[in-house]
């Protein structure tokens, strides 16, 4: 038996690993782990190591900072299912087993039958006579379409991994309270799977943190953050196992709750380089609160930017997603040596017709609206 991963999100998405019969195999950042993934700084130098026997393969935690999940659940030692999900830092992967099968023996004749059924014959004498007509083969009934909440869910956990959101809590006093009540959740799930939860000694997870080893926090700092807590944009990641994601997508799309965006880069990384806009420079010299995260103004702001423009405002992102004016439509901006594209993404089921065509973004400017630096 051997042990296939393929990697679903992260680095080196649609690559897989092998692990054989008998062998034991170190995943993790640096050497002398085995799978070596220098460029995510959640894994840890040796993260988790499988090993595979005839009819089993097993997954062992080795002291990693972020925890390895199978099936959204931390797990130090598990055997593994055909089909489980295996999380590790930014890594999503899916577990496949390749089995040598014997050949299967043609299936036997049945017995003779209760009843005899009729027996249509044809005269091979009569140049006029015509085989009997074929029985027309019964209709399948067509599949549902997904709906454009299930289209968007989709994309977003497929293709826009390494995946993070930028809320604003002002839009709607929901999205506060959907953030607590993920960080409840998942501190009482921690609390239920720790059996030395009630222990004295017992670190329960920080502030912030969400299922999977996600999180979430305020841009703001200092005064700005602890009196505007109801009204601050809030960095979220939200890895594909995230079910503040599905919820996001259900409750808040349409809504202009937020923008997202694909990074590589660690939480914390993330949240520094977008701290740099939340106040600019108007022409006049006055200082006022940018709201980029607000869809309606990263729409209107990126196709004015000047390459130099795109380039420091993207930093280490590599593409910005938002709601279109109308929600059938994803709008995506996508990073380019030279500058950036926008497409539109039909949303919307094919009995709806999709808004829109994709359309590249034009790059000249005529006035800087404002001065980031």
């Amino acid at each position: 038996m051997r042990l296939v991963l393929k990697i679903r999100a992260g680095s080196d998405v649609g690559s897989e690993l092998f692990i054989d019969q008998g062998t034991r195999v170190r995943v993790g950042r640096k050497s002398p782990s085995e799978y070596v993934f220098p460029d995510d700084p959640g894994i840890s130098r040796q993260h988790f190591a499988l090993e595979c026997t005839s009819d089993t393969c097993r997954i062992q935690d080795l002291n990693s900072s972020n925890g390895t999940w199978v099936n959204r659940k931390r797990v130090n030692e598990a055997v593994l299912q055909e089909g489980d999900e295996i999380a590790a830092g930014e890594l999503v992967f899916t577990v496949h087993f390749e089995r040598d099968q014997p050949r299967a023996a043609p299936p036997a004749k049945p017995a003779s039958a209760s009843y005899s059924q009729p027996q249509l014959t044809v005269d091979l004498l009569d140049p006029h006579a015509s085989a009997p007509p074929a029985a027309a083969k019964p209709a399948m009934p067509a599949e549902p379409e997904p709906s454009l909440q299930e289209r968007l869910l989709g994309l977003l956990r497929e293709d826009f991994q390494p995946l993070y959101a930028i809320l604003d809590g002002a839009r709607s006093p929901q999205i506060y309270k959907m953030l607590v009540e993920a960080r409840d959740e998942a501190r009482k799930s921690s609390e239920a799977e720790n059996p030395s939860a009630a222990a004295p000694t017992y670190q329960p997870p920080a502030a912030g943190m969400l299922e999977g080893g996600a999180q979430y926090e305020s841009l703001y700092e200092g005064w700005s953050k602890a009196e505007l807590t109801l009204f601050a944009p809030y960095l979220v990641s939200l890895p594909p196992w995230s079910k503040l994601l599905e919820t996001l997508v259900n409750k808040g799309w349409g809504k202009s709750w937020g923008i997202y965006l694909t990074c590589p880069m660690a939480f914390a990384d993330v949240r520094q380089h977008f701290r740099h806009f939340l106040m600019v420079n108007m022409p006049d010299g006055n200082q006022v609160y940018f709201r980029f995260y607000d869809p309606r103004v990263l729409r209107v702001y990126l196709p004015t930017c000047t390459p130099e423009e795109i380039a420091y405002f993207y930093g280490p992102v590599s593409r910005f997603a938002t709601e279109n004016e109308k929600p059938e439509t994803l709008l995506e901006f996508v990073r380019r040596q030279t500058g950036m594209k926008s497409n539109i993404v039909p949303l919307a089921p094919s009995k709806t017709p999709p808004v829109g065509a994709a359309a590249a973004s034009p790059l000249e400017k005529t006035q800087p609206p404002m001065n980031l630096r």
